[in-house]
């Protein structure tokens, strides 16, 4: 029975990502206080990652993923310490996570849409693409400001001492107003490149649960249904 549960277990590794991925989302604020809870949750979900991804068949891409991520943990700190290319480090560490969360959007979907079964698993597989493909655009979102800071209007609690890191919470919170399409309006483009990134965000976020999400769900019904 215990053998039969943990097989279960980590045949949802994807229900697992998804988890922790909410869990870390709800840990952001937490971390503008305690930078060392956030350096631990990165870890942590980069392993939960490149183990997900390796489930789904993706293993070549698990070390070169890590490989990449340690690229941008040198990038993002090193921006602060060469002022003179503060900028250049700054966008190209948000470029690379925009590329990798890209790749693994690609993985995940690839691992979706590869067998006519659909399982519980491969419903959570799709939701956690859709999340990292909000987290991709949040990361396009700090490159924009990084270059043009007026590009949005922000609230005014981001000019305090620790804006980077307010920046990129705030921005991470419209990434996924935006795809979700809510609209709160506390946040608003304003120049032409992030209007449209966001408008091409809102898109992809509409097109993916109409389309995505409802055919798999309505496909798993379905095989329920015959197999009952």
């Amino acid at each position: 029975m215990t053998t039969r549960l943990g097989e279960t277990w980590r045949s949802l590794r994807f229900l697992q990502l998804f988890v922790f991925t909410v869990l870390v989302l709800l840990l952001i604020p937490i971390q503008l206080r305690f930078r060392a809870l956030g350096l631990v949750l990165i870890l942590l979900y980069l392993n939960a990652v490149a183990v997900s991804l390796s489930a789904a068949g993706y293993r070549g891409l698990r070390w070169p993923f890590l490989a990449g991520w340690v690229l941008i943990a040198i990038l993002k700190p090193a921006s602060i310490a060469e002022p003179g290319l503060s900028t250049v480090l700054y966008v190209t560490s948000r470029v690379l996570v925009v590329l990798l969360l890209g790749a693994c959007v690609a993985a995940v979907m690839g691992y979706v849409l590869r067998r006519a079964v659909i399982s519980v698993d491969r419903i959570f597989a799709a939701i956690v693409a859709y999340m990292l493909a909000a987290l991709a655009f949040a990361a396009a979102y700090e490159a924009v400001v990084a270059v043009a800071p007026e590009s949005f209007a922000l609230p005014a609690a981001v000019t305090a001492v620790d804006a980077p890191e307010r920046l990129e919470v705030q921005l991470i919170y419209y990434s996924f107003v935006t795809i979700a399409t809510l609209g709160y309006g506390d946040i608003s483009p304003r120049l032409p490149l992030a209007q449209m990134l966001s408008v091409l965000e809102a898109v992809v976020g509409q097109f993916y649960v109409a389309v995505v999400i409802a055919w798999l769900v309505s496909v798993y019904a379905a095989q329920h249904k015959a197999n009952t």
